[in-house]
């Protein structure tokens, strides 16, 4: 039997562990990049299905084209609301109404040639925009942007409810596409543009965006508020009421 000197143990430690360094080494390496190929991998994925739920076209979004064989009729119809709106307040008398789905969408659709010069028709970047009244008094308004060469749908869903001298938008839903996006971002950005607008924007908490109850009708400018408002499928009922002036 041979006996082992200290030497040879000294050396026999020490070829031991540079042995194990480089099979350590060897399977860091391996795995790692195994780990960098899943990690681009995943990534990959997720931007691939990001970007196909931000794209993708829901099921419920079929926005109305303009009917041109109706076109006359639905601009009629649109002069003649107008005018008894007008009429109403500027003799100081409420008015009802009953508005209906098919028909603000139509409206809606054929801005630019019904009411050309409005702000609503300079909503060019807003394409092909549906409207749809839900339960429980909430409307989802969706329109097609561009957006970093994308052509996306941004949809939000909002609940409207009349609070005091106030008209309360509360957003509870806004996706683009199939993705989520925080109800308060399409609050904030309403703000901007309802202030320009002058539709009398009093704050921006969170979601919820509050508008004055206190309007001007542009013919005539008489100051009204509205009275009452409901929404229900399909269909959309609310009072307009003159403000009755102090002196």
């Amino acid at each position: 039997m041979r006996s082992t000197s200290p030497a040879d143990s000294s050396s026999a430690y020490a070829r031991a562990p540079r042995g194990a360094a480089v099979r350590l080494v060897r399977w860091s390496w391996q795995h790692w990049r195994m780990l960098v190929l899943l990690f681009v991998t995943a990534v990959f994925l997720t931007l691939l299905a990001a970007g196909c739920a931000a794209t993708c076209r829901p099921a419920w979004y079929v926005p109305t084209s303009i009917d041109h064989a109706r076109l006359k009729a639905d601009e009629q119809a649109l002069m003649n609301t107008l005018d008894e709106i007008g009429g109403a307040l500027n003799r100081g008398r409420t008015i009802d109404l009953e508005l209906t789905e098919e028909q603000l969408n139509r409206w809606i659709t054929a801005r630019a040639k019904m009411l050309p010069e409005t702000e609503l028709a300079m909503l060019a970047d807003w394409r092909h925009p549906q409207l749809s009244f839900l339960s429980g008094g909430r409307v989802r308004v969706a329109a097609t942007v561009n957006r970093v060469g994308l052509s996306l749908v941004l949809s939000g869903i909002c609940r409207l409810k009349l609070a005091g001298d106030e008209l309360l938008v509360q957003v509870e839903a806004v996706h683009v596409g199939h993705i989520p996006v925080p109800a308060g971002w399409l609050a904030q950005s309403l703000r901007p543009a309802a202030q320009r607008g002058k539709l009398g924007t009093r704050r921006v908490a969170g979601s919820a965006i509050a508008f004055e109850n206190d309007w001007t009708w542009p013919n005539g400018k008489p100051r009204f508020r509205v009275l009452k408002l409901s929404v229900g499928d399909t269909l959309a009922r609310l009072t307009l009421a003159p403000v009755r002036r102090t002196h």
